[in-house]
């Protein structure tokens, strides 16, 4: 299975493109990316491990999609 998901998801430049524009209180970027593709690559791996409380954070955010996947960014030390 191919799964097609951009390579995270808190970007300024996004807004008023990808997501609304003024986004109202309390949005949740990757509850709102997670209506739209199936998968997003994590890039805050790369400096080091996400905190459980973060992760618990970001499961929540999905729960909406079941088939969403989280594909995760090899830490540096590993790449460089």
């Amino acid at each position: 299975m191919i799964r097609v998901g951009p390579a995270g998801w808190k970007y300024r430049d996004w807004e008023g493109v990808v997501y609304p524009k003024p986004r109202p209180r309390g949005f949740d970027e990757l509850a709102y990316v997670s209506r739209y593709f199936d998968a997003v690559e994590i890039n805050t791996s790369y400096y080091g491990p996400p905190r459980p409380t973060t992760s618990r954070k970001w499961l929540a955010s999905v729960a909406g999609n079941s088939a969403f996947k989280f594909s995760a960014k090899l830490f540096h030390a590993f790449t460089h």
